[in-house]
């Protein structure tokens, strides 16, 4: 293994990075070697691998997270002999063990000079400047955006300046100045910056305005018409919802589900002109019923086929781009639009609260919230997917489906919901 890891080094050194050959000789160092248990004490016991080394460290400090002591300063330092050729990979290797391990971002700066308004980057070059804007938004440096517009100069348009545009998106994600990334001439033209945003933090305005955007993808108008007219139902901006609907070309389809929304190419945006709205309760339209509720919220039967909307068009456990991490992390901010989602759990609990709702819509309202919880005893009802304690608190006790299911068959025996609904789960 010593033997084959020098000889590896060597062919790292010979292979143009533009041949097809580069690609498979960097699958079958990750098979072959990178992938053992032992790959960093094998690589570690040699002289002349540095290039190994540093994909070895740097494998391991993405663990940082975890285990901050993945990869010790003291360790890294004893490394330094095998840098000597190679000090600016040397300089990158300390620079991202201080990042991963969450210490002072100043000394980051300091071993990763300026150098953004280069015309052009090797990967090494570009890699410390992007560890430098990183360390430079740690630092909440008044210049960090200066820095990634200068550096979007020399990026190259295909790998490196999507990159640079997340980081200025970053930027002024975390300054609540996100309009800016959507301004016309904005620097920021990367379409995944752009839909992770839009499904995440932009306000209304920026949704229609990016909707009505005819210099953008068809994609990213569309997801900005989904986004906007979803928002509206689930927080209750029921009085805008009409207006929004304008937005969506009656030629828009309903193609494609809302199985994997953040990565499929077709939007369903056309749910909301031509979704199902009815299976037995009776229900108008979404247009309608959205301008019932705009002039009376707490309308029971509006309410219901709210409810009904979103469990016949897939909008159970459907959710937007969901960001993680802290506030350096894409999407990750104050949402644009106010107040808390609005789920079917919600609706039926409101009604089934409610003494004085008329029978028939009562009498819905606990049937639907037993059968949330049909088959498999877990509620479906709960909205977007949430952490496992959300959906653990979000669960009602057996007892309580049990007294939904005998009020409603003692309460309203004559109702067809009574009629119909033979188990409680």
């Amino acid at each position: 293994m010593a033997t084959l890891a020098r000889s590896y080094e060597k062919l790292l050194a010979t292979v143009p990075g533009d041949d097809e050959a580069a690609a498979d000789l960097a699958e079958e160092i990750d098979i072959k070697l990178l992938e053992r248990q032992d790959a960093s004490r094998i690589i570690g016991s040699q002289n002349g691998t540095p290039l190994l080394l540093a994909v070895a460290d740097l494998k391991q400090m993405r663990r940082q997270g975890a285990d901050p002591a993945v990869l010790s300063a003291t360790e890294l330092a004893a490394q330094k002999s095998q840098f000597t050729a190679h000090a600016d990979l040397y300089g990158l290797l300390q620079a991202s063990r201080l990042y991963y391990a969450g210490d002072d971002p100043k000394a980051i700066l300091a071993l990763l000079p300026d150098a953004a308004r280069s015309s052009r980057f090797t990967p090494l070059a570009f890699s410390r400047q992007m560890l430098r804007g990183m360390a430079l938004g740690r630092t909440r440096d008044p210049n960090e955006a200066g820095f990634w517009r200068d550096l979007l100069r020399g990026a190259n348009p295909l790998y490196e300046r999507p990159l640079v545009e997340m980081g200025l998106a970053v930027r002024w994600q975390r300054d609540e100045r996100l309009e800016q990334v959507f301004a016309p001439g904005s620097p920021v033209t990367d379409s995944m910056t752009r839909t992770i945003l839009l499904q995440t933090l932009a306000s209304p305005s920026i949704l229609r305005a990016a909707a009505n955007d005819r210099t953008r993808p068809v994609r990213e108008r569309d997801v900005a018409r989904f986004t906007l007219l979803y928002k509206d139902l689930t927080r209750g901006a029921f009085g805008d919802f009409t207006g929004d609907l304008a937005l969506v070309p009656a030629s828009a389809g309903s193609e494609g589900g809302l199985w994997d929304f953040s990565q499929q190419d077709m939007i369903p945006v056309g749910l909301f002109r031509k979704g199902r709205w009815s299976d037995g309760f009776p229900c108008p339209n979404i247009a309608q019923t959205a301008a019932t509720l705009a002039h009376a919220p707490a309308n029971a039967k509006a309410r219901l086929c709210l409810g009904d909307f979103y469990r016949l068009n897939g909008f159970d456990g459907f959710s937007l781009f969901k960001a993680g991490g802290d506030r350096f992390s894409l999407g990750n901010g104050p949402d644009g639009f106010s107040g808390r989602p609005l789920s079917r759990a919600d609706i039926y609990a409101a009604i089934i609260a409610d003494k004085g709702a008329a029978a028939e819509d009562r009498a819905y309202a606990l049937y639907r919230a037993v059968m949330c919880y049909a088959p498999s005893g877990f509620n479906g009802c709960t909205g977007p997917y949430r952490s496992y304690e959300e959906l653990e608190a979000a669960q009602a006790p057996q007892a309580d489906r049990k007294a939904w299911f005998t009020e409603l068959k003692q309460r309203y025996p004559d109702s067809r919901w009574a009629k119909s609904l033979r188990y409680y789960w």
